[in-house]
């Protein structure tokens, strides 16, 4: 039917995808493809990946050596407000980075600044695939006050603000 041919081609631009962002990180990449119910299994040396696609979200189910991780693959940029905030003296600062166009990894750079403008702190500052990361922020050596950080990933910049208490 069309609406299986639809699926079938969504599939296969996936793992073109994948297979063309992958390969230059890993050398004698071997692709085995199986497409079955929505699903699309790549083997890579002892790695196995399952990948099941859900409303333009893929899931992947990653085994290797008897260990299973499931991860979902964002759809959109987002940077997530702080918690906890306020904070004294560490929080957690969220973001996600989905699969967009042919590039698998992004430069990302996570930053925090003061109320005047001034970086008082580089948390990122690299490539990183598509996901959903989460890092820890230290404001120890910060004063009481309002700070500001900012995500910058490809086309994608956002600002929060948290508060450090002491």
């Amino acid at each position: 039917s069309l609406a299986q041919e639809e699926i079938k081609n969504s599939q296969n631009k996936i793992v073109q995808q994948f297979k063309q962002n992958i390969q230059p990180y890993f050398k004698n990449f071997r692709c085995h493809l199986l497409f079955n119910g929505g699903h699309i299994d790549l083997t890579y040396n002892s790695f196995s990946i399952d990948m099941k696609i859900l409303d333009s979200v893929m899931t992947t189910k990653i085994n290797s050596t008897g260990v299973e991780k499931e991860k979902t693959i964002p759809k959109d940029f987002a940077l997530y407000q702080n918690y906890p905030n306020p904070f004294n003296p560490i929080t957690t600062i969220k973001y996600s980075i989905p699969s967009v166009g042919t590039s698998f990894m992004k430069f990302v750079q996570l930053k925090v600044y003061d109320i005047l403008g001034n970086e008082v702190a580089t948390l990122v500052n690299k490539e990183k695939p598509a996901g959903t990361y989460e890092v820890k922020f230290d404001g120890s050596g910060l004063t009481s006050g309002i700070y500001f950080y900012w995500l910058k990933t490809g086309g994608f910049v956002d600002t929060k603000k948290f508060v450090v208490l002491k």
